[in-house]
Order: structure tokens, then sequence, then C-alpha cells
């Protein structure tokens, strides 16, 4: 059975500044994996890419699950042969919606999935709730992708210090 370690992320993102917090995610996963050089996963926080804000219109800025942020991050879990999971707000042109998402891209650097969030709290009312929830399974991955190996062994947890 093969252990799996995961780096869960916290720091700042800031609304409306996707490609600095794009930056700033590229530089927390790398931080983390010259840390645990056996990491398998990195779990970034919700909105990390479009940052959050309660009450705060999403829909000028959203974007496709496999927008620019997708290609940039989907490069990153790649060179590093981890998976990535990571929250964006996510539009959906044909619905005329946004979803507060995440997308968990597998170390091949391809989507195995995106999430959509199903309990929206009072404070987002920007967000369409989502209405499936997202499996990922060892014994059938999507995409044809194994998901985390056999199994998991600790966290690593890791927050960025000084804020630029």
């Amino acid at each position: 059975m093969k252990d799996t370690q995961i780096a869960l992320i916290q720091d700042h993102y800031s609304v409306n500044e996707e490609q600095k917090n794009i930056e700033r995610i590229k530089q927390s996963v790398q931080r983390a994996k010259e840390l645990s050089p056996g990491l398998g996963a990195a779990v970034l926080p919700e909105m990390c890419v479009s940052g959050y804000q309660a009450g705060h219109a999403y829909a000028p800025s959203a974007s496709h699950a496999e927008g620019s942020h997708y290609d940039e991050l989907s490069a990153l879990s790649k060179e590093l042969n981890i998976y990535l999971f990571y929250g964006f707000a996510e539009a959906i042109p044909e619905e005329k919606q946004v979803y507060n998402a995440v997308n968990v891209v597998a170390p091949t650097g391809k989507l195995a999935g995106t999430y959509r969030k199903i309990h929206c709290t009072s404070g987002e009312p920007s967000f369409k709730k989502g209405s499936t929830p997202l499996l990922l399974s060892r014994k059938r991955p999507h995409r044809g992708d194994d998901l985390l190996g056999s199994g998991f062994s600790g966290a690593c947890g890791f927050s960025r210090q000084g804020r630029g």
C-alpha cells in the first residue's frame, strides 16, 4: 500500500486579481513540494483563484473550468506530479450562471473533475447552487487517472508567511 502526502495550503487571495492569486498559488505549492518531496496532492482554499468576498458579484470575472487558470495550474500539477484541488468562480455562459467551484487536476495535467458548491450560504447570493457531488474513485477513476494511490498517511499543513 502506497502512502500519499497531502499539503493543506492556506493564504490570502485578493478579489479580482486572478494572475496575482495564481502566482501565489504556484509559489505555495512549489514550496510545499520542496518541503515534502513525496507530496501527492495539494488542497487550496475555496475561491483561491478568484479571491473571496461575501456578497461580491463574480459574474464579470468568472471563467470556464478550463479557462486561463486551468492552463497554468494544470501545467504546475503535471510538472510537480501531484493532484491539485483549487477553487474559482466558474462561469457557465449557456446558463448565465456563476458557481463557487473546485477543479481537481490529476498529475497528468488532465482535469479529473469539477465540483460546484451545493450548500451556498445567504452571504453568497451571486452563486448558483450546484446539484451534484463530485466522486473521485480509486477503483473507477474519472478520465482514466488513478486518484491518490492506495492509502493516505499524514497531512502537511502549509501557510505562506509574509504577504506581498
